[in-house]
């Protein structure tokens, strides 16, 4: 029998989820009062061999901005904030592909 515990123990992530919340909140605050709201938060557990968790938070209508389209950002275990963008490279905003990320800090 195969026990789940000792990989979500070696994949958490080095910020919790309030934490990502409030830098993904402090972000969303730059933006103005037009900016969305978060509607998701959950947990990326990355790659099987070598990935790191992070957060993603999901926002409640995209940023369009520079033939790109902002739908949420991911947090880092170290608190790095990074925008996750759709259509970067001139792929359809509604591409199936996973969405890009580009560095905030």
């Amino acid at each position: 029998m195969v026990s789940a515990q000792p990989l979500l123990a070696k994949g958490k992530p080095g910020v919790d989820a309030v934490a990502a919340a409030k830098l993904a909140t402090e972000y969303l605050a730059n933006l103005g009062s037009e900016a969305p709201y978060i509607v998701s938060i959950t947990m990326d557990q990355g790659g099987i061999i070598k990935g790191s968790s992070s957060w993603v938070v999901r926002w409640s209508s995209a940023i369009k901005s520079e033939n790109q389209v902002e739908v949420g950002v991911r947090v880092k275990s170290d608190g790095t904030v990074v925008r996750l963008v759709e259509g970067k490279g001139g792929a359809a905003p509604h591409s199936t592909r996973p969405p890009a990320a580009l560095e905030i800090r």
